[in-house]
This record gives C-alpha cells, sequence and structure tokens, in this order.
C-alpha cells in the first residue's frame, strides 16, 4: 500500500508538513475464537448525529478506533451520503496570521482520514475529516 503525504506549499516538496499519522490497515477477513481460547466476540459501536452535523466527537471515535486498536472505521462524509473505510488518519498543527484593525496568530489544525470507499481501484485517498458517522469495530 502506498501512502500520499501531504507537503509544504501543497506540492511535492523537500520540506514535509510535520504530520502525525497512524495507520490500522484495511485488509478485511473473518477471525473466529475456539471456545476455551480466553478471546471475546466482535462488538460494533455506531455513534451518530441524528441531525448530520459534523462532530468532533464522532471524528474522535473514529479516530481512537484507528490509533488505539488499529482497527478501521466506517466514516459518514455526507448527509445521506457514502460510508466510507476510514484505514488511517493524519493531523497537523499550523500557525496562521490574521489580520483585521490589527493582526494576531493562531494555530488551526487540519485533520484527514484514508478512506477506502469501496468502488474498486479509484476510490482510495485522504479526506477531510470530518464526519457525522462513526461506526467501531471492537475486538
Amino acid at each position: 500500500m502506498s501512502w500520499t503525504c501531504h507537503w509544504a506549499a501543497g506540492g511535492h516538496g523537500a520540506q514535509p508538513l510535520s504530520n502525525h499519522f497512524q495507520h490500522a490497515g484495511c485488509a478485511f477477513g473473518r477471525a473466529r475464537s475456539s471456545p476455551g481460547s480466553g478471546r471475546t466476540f466482535t462488538r460494533l459501536d455506531a455513534h451518530r448525529n441524528s441531525a448530520g452535523w459534523h462532530e468532533g466527537r464522532l471524528r474522535e471515535h473514529a479516530r481512537n478506533s484507528i490509533r488505539d486498536r488499529r482497527t478501521p472505521a466506517v466514516i459518514g462524509t455526507g448527509w445521506l451520503n457514502h460510508h466510507p473505510v476510514a484505514c488511517g488518519y493524519a493531523w497537523q498543527r499550523r500557525t496562521i496570521r490574521r489580520c483585521f484593525i490589527f493582526c494576531w496568530t493562531e494555530e488551526v489544525y487540519d485533520r484527514w482520514f484514508h478512506v477506502n470507499t469501496g468502488w474498486g481501484g479509484s476510490g482510495y485517498g485522504w479526506v477531510e475529516a470530518g464526519t457525522w458517522f462513526a461506526g467501531e469495530i471492537r475486538p
């Protein structure tokens, strides 16, 4: 699997941004537990905003699934839209300068999910990490 990194100035220059990313893998299969193995069965958890609004807590549910358990998450990228499988998460922090009467600086965060849309070879890539739905797989 190849990874696409986000570079300074939007190109493929010599200086990458200070991205932080985790990956859970997008290989799917069946796992089973034999009696007496001490393993538990898989549980699915769904979190949503019924009005279709993107929420930080929903992004964090999906991010935590990828980062902490290394399991993909299903995300809702748009209301009444497709639900891709998110396998990776990346973020960056940057300082920007704003001016209105006087000037100041503030930190902003950019966040992305690496998704598999399930549309064959054309549905892989990074999308903004706003989501109104997060489905988690818990082993």
